[in-house]
């Protein structure tokens, strides 16, 4: 597989349509086997659950000083061993982040399991990204102002979920 590594930004622009789904119905029931032999998502969900309590800050990239979601989704994608370029510059509402999420060499999956990158549509063109943890999800929460776990299904519909594979 070709893996494209990104310049600048989210690039293109291209109109998603999320579909209605649940992560539980779609998720594996047991989380271990995903990664049996593998610790690649086990260090993201790490990362991720370590990343709890931090500041949201809007397109903040340090823990220290505050993250917003995709601050948090580099960070544990960072800690499964992804180097890509994480965007900066981008706006709050608009574009299609599939488009460069797909560009990074992380895998698109039908049933995600903890440790994988989730793309929701959080509003009419805002879209918004989480790290599946078992039982939930950590996420960049700008109404509560922090990094949370949000257990059981995300609120909003699932529109893309990916993994990182060497």
């Amino acid at each position: 597989m070709k893996r494209v590594i990104p310049s600048e930004g989210w690039g293109p622009v291209s109109k998603v349509e999320p579909t209605a789904r649940s992560i539980s119905q779609e998720a594996s029931p047991d989380w271990a086997p995903a990664f049996a032999g593998d610790q690649r998502g086990q260090r993201a969900v790490a990362a991720a659950r370590g990343a709890v309590g931090a500041r949201f800050r809007f397109q903040g990239r340090d823990p220290a000083f505050g993250l917003d979601c995709v601050g948090l989704a580099g960070l544990a994608m960072r800690a499964a061993g992804c180097r890509a370029a994480i965007p900066d510059g981008y706006a709050l509402r608009g574009g299609d982040p599939a488009v460069a999420i797909d560009a990074t060499g992380l895998m698109r999956v039908a049933a995600p399991v903890p440790g994988d990158l989730l793309l929701f549509m959080a509003g009419a063109g805002q879209f918004h990204l989480a790290v599946m943890v078992p039982g939930g999800i950590v996420h960049a929460d700008a109404m509560l102002r922090r990094v949370v776990e949000r257990p059981g299904d995300a609120p909003w519909p699932l529109v893309a979920a990916w993994r990182w594979e060497d």
